[in-house]
């Protein structure tokens, strides 16, 4: 968990997103996240551009997202056909 600095914006928001990924919660492929100064999408990525590290999450807006959509393919589309067990 990342260090708190108690009464921080930056710590709060923190906190919120460590909660948001703890066991139970739920976090949809292509939603969008109400960002400063524009809105952005929660997106899957390859591996590959995980390891290129090239990819911002503020890069990732609605129309950035459609256009990736369009021409890689829905990339979170295999998840739900596969069986799979989160224990």
């Amino acid at each position: 968990m990342p260090p708190l600095k108690c009464g921080t914006w930056e710590a709060r928001r923190s906190r919120y997103r460590t909660l948001r990924n703890a066991t139970g919660n739920t976090a949809a492929p292509y939603s969008l996240r109400a960002s400063i100064p524009h809105p952005t999408v929660s997106t899957p990525l390859t591996w590959e551009e995980l390891g290129a590290g090239d990819i911002h999450p503020a890069d990732l807006t609605p129309k950035v997202v459609l256009e990736r959509v369009e021409r890689l393919g829905d990339l979170f589309a295999p998840v739900l056909h596969t069986d799979q067990h989160i224990a």
